[in-house]
């Protein structure tokens, strides 16, 4: 295997058993050390794929997305982080930037490196609309979230200047021998303190006013929020999914907290018709949610 294949398999491995097309399907397919060649080689966007990183509660990597063109934040997210002894390495995007982070171990506490990522960029006053990993565990048939690979056809013969995100192949060998070790990122993650309670009122008179807010997060919160509970499936636990969700697209606890109280009177049969008791039974599901 060429060593720049080599090197670049190493630093953006995640799950063996499936991956994420160009165009956003997900395939329960073999990855394989010619699926990263043909990354980095072919011209045609069927041969270049992004990789899910959660395997269990374990990942192989972290990454910041920043959706703007914001490369003094991108930056600033890199320094805070390097401050710490963290070395992190910033990609330009189609729509912005990535600042990503490989441990030094070969998978590392997925909870540990997604608060790492959120401590730093709480030490800069900035609040990420999307950390990856996305979750802290994925059991069953999940899979989480996928992250485009960079360097799509960057050892293209003639190169693809235009499609070519990230660094040179000089710098994938930094890369990979600068990498975080797990004592710093724990001890980064450590600053971020873990929510002990939602400190909201529920508000039950919500109703259709949060129908905007869940449109802009989108997908399946929003799913979620509208049709309520399918046929058959438990009240509660569709809460959860939904406070998950929430989660899952960073948005912070007392916001979460608000939307599953309009999803309870939304749906009916309201929680929060029990008075206090039934106000903290929302409460419960979005503090052990955010607390996971």
């Amino acid at each position: 295997m060429n060593s720049t294949v080599a090197t670049f398999l190493r630093l953006f491995r995640g799950r063996g058993d499936a991956y994420g097309t160009w165009h956003g399907t997900a395939v329960r397919e073999r990855v394989s050390p010619e699926m990263f060649r043909r990354h980095l080689t072919s011209t045609r966007s069927e041969d270049w794929f992004g990789v899910y990183n959660v395997i269990g509660d374990r990942c192989s990597w972290g990454c910041v997305d920043i959706d703007t063109k914001d490369l003094p934040l991108a930056r600033n997210i890199r320094l805070s982080l390097q401050r710490q002894h963290i070395p992190a390495w910033i990609e330009a995007t189609t729509r912005g930037y990535h600042v990503w982070v490989f441990p030094a171990d070969t998978l590392i506490d997925a909870d540990t490196m997604r608060r790492a990522l959120h401590a730093a960029c709480q030490a800069i006053g900035y609040q990420p609309k999307e950390v990856f990993p996305k979750q802290t565990r994925v059991a069953g048939h999940g899979l989480g979230n996928y992250v485009r690979l960079p360097l799509n056809g960057a050892l293209a013969a003639p190169r693809l200047r235009a499609t070519r995100r990230f660094c040179g192949n000089p710098a994938l060998r930094t890369m990979d021998r600068q990498r975080a070790a797990t004592v710093d990122l724990e001890h980064v993650a450590a600053q971020l303190p873990r929510p002990q309670h939602v400190d909201m009122v529920v508000d039950v008179e919500a109703g259709v006013e949060f129908e905007e807010t869940i449109q802009q997060i989108g997908g399946s919160a929003y799913r979620l929020w509208r049709d309520g509970p399918r046929y058959g499936h438990d009240r509660s636990n569709t809460l959860y999914r939904l406070a998950h969700r929430l989660r899952e697209a960073d948005v912070d606890p007392a916001t979460a907290l608000a939307v599953v109280g309009s999803a309870d009177q939304r749906w009916g049969k309201r929680f929060a018709d029990r008075g206090p008791q039934g106000e903290d039974i929302l409460r419960n599901i979005v503090t052990r949610t955010y607390a996971s």
